[in-house]
Protein backbone atom coordinates (compact mmCIF):
# COMPACT_ATOMS: atom_id res chain seq x y z
CA UNK A 1 0.00 0.00 0.00
CA UNK A 2 1.15 3.53 -0.74
CA UNK A 3 1.42 5.99 1.65
CA UNK A 4 -0.89 9.20 1.74
CA UNK A 5 1.38 12.10 2.80
CA UNK A 6 -1.90 14.58 2.51
CA UNK A 7 -4.03 13.67 5.42
CA UNK A 8 -5.92 17.22 4.99
CA UNK A 9 -6.69 16.73 2.30
CA UNK A 10 -7.69 12.62 2.40
CA UNK A 11 -10.18 13.82 5.37
CA UNK A 12 -11.57 16.87 3.60
CA UNK A 13 -12.24 14.50 0.55
CA UNK A 14 -14.18 11.45 2.58
CA UNK A 15 -16.12 14.38 4.88
CA UNK A 16 -17.15 15.77 0.99
CA UNK A 17 -18.27 12.72 -0.75
CA UNK A 18 -19.98 11.21 2.73
CA UNK A 19 -22.12 14.14 2.40
CA UNK A 20 -22.82 14.24 -1.23
CA UNK A 21 -23.76 10.20 -0.98
CA UNK A 22 -25.57 10.75 2.35
CA UNK A 23 -27.72 13.53 0.36
CA UNK A 24 -28.37 12.00 -2.40
CA UNK A 25 -29.94 9.06 -0.51
CA UNK A 26 -31.76 11.20 1.74
CA UNK A 27 -33.65 13.22 -1.03
CA UNK A 28 -35.30 10.06 -2.44
CA UNK A 29 -36.94 9.41 1.70
CA UNK A 30 -36.98 12.49 3.11
CA UNK A 31 -38.59 15.71 2.45
CA UNK A 32 -36.75 18.30 4.10
CA UNK A 33 -37.40 21.69 3.61
CA UNK A 34 -34.39 24.71 4.30
CA UNK A 35 -36.47 25.67 7.68
CA UNK A 36 -35.73 22.40 9.07
CA UNK A 37 -31.99 22.96 9.39
CA UNK A 38 -32.33 26.07 11.01
CA UNK A 39 -33.06 25.55 14.26
CA UNK A 40 -30.29 22.82 13.99
CA UNK A 41 -27.45 24.61 12.56
CA UNK A 42 -25.07 24.83 15.55
CA UNK A 43 -25.58 21.08 16.60
CA UNK A 44 -25.07 20.12 12.92
CA UNK A 45 -22.18 22.35 12.78
CA UNK A 46 -20.66 21.02 15.75
CA UNK A 47 -21.33 17.58 14.34
CA UNK A 48 -19.71 18.26 11.41
CA UNK A 49 -16.64 20.51 12.52
CA UNK A 50 -15.38 19.07 15.87
CA UNK A 51 -16.74 15.82 16.22
CA UNK A 52 -16.09 14.38 12.55
CA UNK A 53 -14.10 16.76 10.80
CA UNK A 54 -11.27 17.78 13.68
CA UNK A 55 -11.55 13.96 14.76
CA UNK A 56 -11.09 12.19 11.50
CA UNK A 57 -8.35 14.31 10.88
CA UNK A 58 -6.47 14.03 14.05
CA UNK A 59 -6.90 10.75 13.60
CA UNK A 60 -5.99 10.61 10.08
CA UNK A 61 -2.40 12.18 10.99
CA UNK A 62 -1.66 10.31 14.38
CA UNK A 63 -1.75 7.20 12.72
CA UNK A 64 1.29 8.55 10.63
CA UNK A 65 3.09 8.16 13.42
CA UNK A 66 2.53 4.54 14.85
CA UNK A 67 2.38 1.12 13.83
CA UNK A 68 0.10 -0.27 12.00
CA UNK A 69 -0.92 -3.41 15.12
CA UNK A 70 -0.85 -0.35 17.48
CA UNK A 71 -3.07 1.69 15.34
CA UNK A 72 -5.68 -1.45 14.56
CA UNK A 73 -5.22 -1.98 18.41
CA UNK A 74 -6.33 1.90 19.02
CA UNK A 75 -9.09 1.51 16.57
CA UNK A 76 -10.67 -1.24 17.26
CA UNK A 77 -11.53 -0.33 20.97
CA UNK A 78 -13.44 2.53 19.35
CA UNK A 79 -16.64 1.32 20.85
CA UNK A 80 -15.36 0.17 24.25
CA UNK A 81 -13.84 3.81 24.44
CA UNK A 82 -17.55 5.20 23.63
CA UNK A 83 -19.15 3.20 26.16
CA UNK A 84 -16.97 4.17 28.74
CA UNK A 85 -17.54 7.94 27.67
CA UNK A 86 -20.70 7.29 27.19
CA UNK A 87 -21.18 6.34 30.92
CA UNK A 88 -18.45 8.48 33.21
CA UNK A 89 -19.41 12.00 30.84
CA UNK A 90 -22.71 11.23 30.00
CA UNK A 91 -24.71 8.82 32.97
CA UNK A 92 -25.90 6.33 30.34
CA UNK A 93 -26.59 2.59 31.52
CA UNK A 94 -24.37 -0.03 30.48
CA UNK A 95 -26.92 -3.13 30.24
CA UNK A 96 -25.26 -6.56 30.49
CA UNK A 97 -25.84 -6.76 26.57
CA UNK A 98 -24.42 -3.97 25.72
CA UNK A 99 -21.36 -4.80 27.43
CA UNK A 100 -20.91 -7.73 25.87
CA UNK A 101 -21.14 -5.83 22.25
CA UNK A 102 -18.65 -3.59 23.11
CA UNK A 103 -16.07 -6.40 24.08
Amino acid sequence: MTQINAPFQLSALQSIVTAVIAGIIMLPLESPSPGDFVPMLPQLAFAGIVAVGLGFTIQLVAQRHTTAPAAALILSLESVFAAFFGWWLLGEILFLLLLLAVS
